[in-house]
């Protein structure tokens, strides 16, 4: 205790090390970001496990070796970064900033399927149902939702959802359309709401759906939601 006392005391050596643990910090932090940002944009929760510290070493390593690499071809750049950290770091920030994103449009774009399809391959890169049901050509989901335990049945727009272990999961339709069924099985509409009122929502848990329909945007907006 003592000796840290004394170091905090020392000017000299509080700065020293300062320094280092600020180069050792910008190993870690930049790709903490990236995951962290990586995983909201797919809805999936970050867990602090080994693999994620090492995953962050690994990430933010790349960044500094690539960075380094762009600044030594830009020669006026290169002084200027390596005698300000401030700016360093900050372009750091924004590169674990802008990276996930850029990777996140990629992987759900057309041009990321068509180069699966060219390759042979046919594996998913998500596994929430959601997801994989949408096209990538439409902006929003249109979902036809059944009720294991309730006549009723709702037609709207994905607005939000959570699909993630040990949470409760739960979609939620904007615009929606209220239909109950009888024993016939035909459908009675009893609440229905535009598509563009995107403030009324309904909240529905994931554990009380049975069945889930994608319907096309179009035939949507022209066959149900023009009645």
């Amino acid at each position: 205790m003592n000796e840290i006392f004394d170091l905090l005391l020392n000017a000299e050596k509080a700065n020293k090390l300062i320094e280092n643990l600020a180069g050792y910090v910008v190993y870690i932090y930049p790709g903490i970001i990236t995951i962290y940002l990586y995983n909201f944009f797919n809805a999936k929760i970050t867990k602090n496990t080994q693999a994620f510290i090492i995953k962050s070493f690994a990430i933010s390593y790349l960044y500094n070796i690539f960075l380094q690499l762009g600044l030594q071809k830009i020669c006026f750049l290169k002084d200027k970064m390596q005698n300000d950290k401030v700016k360093y770091n900050i372009v750091l920030i924004i590169v674990a900033f802008v990276i996930p994103y850029i990777v996140y449009r990629f992987v759900n774009s057309i041009i990321f399927d068509r180069i699966c399809g060219m390759l042979g391959i046919s594996t998913s890169v998500t596994n929430i149902p959601f997801e994989l049901l949408a096209d990538k050509d439409e902006e929003v989901v249109c979902l036809k939702v059944y009720f294991k335990d309730e006549p009723y049945v709702y037609i709207g727009f994905l607005k939000e959802y959570e699909y993630e272990k040990d949470i409760d999961n739960y979609i939620i339709l904007s615009g929606y359309r209220k239909y109950y069924v009888n024993s016939k099985h035909s459908e009675k509409l009893i609440e229905a709401h535009s598509a563009e009122e995107y403030k009324e929502k309904v909240f529905i848990k994931f554990s009380d759906i049975k069945r889930i329909e994608k319907l096309e945007r179009k035939r949507a907006e022209k066959d149900i939601y023009s009645c």
